[in-house]
């Protein structure tokens, strides 16, 4: 029974569950924030707030770009 749930699933079986940890990397990839050390930005919340705040409105002026763009 439970087995056959497993089958049925949307995921498909050979493909790994995306980490909480993965989507954290490809969002801090998205907004040009540093991958490795990231962890000792976030120990200053201040810097780390306005260093996301900062990336953030540049991520969205690209994005508003490229929609102009097509």
């Amino acid at each position: 029974f439970f087995y056959g749930e497993l089958q049925c699933g949307k995921r498909p079986r050979h493909k790994p569950k995306k980490r909480f940890r993965d989507a954290v990397k490809i969002s801090l990839k998205a907004f040009n924030v540093e991958v490795e050390g990231w962890e000792q930005v976030t120990q200053d919340r201040s810097v780390w707030k306005q260093m996301i705040y900062n990336r953030c409105k540049a991520f969205e002026a690209r994005k508003i770009e490229q929609s102009i763009l097509k």
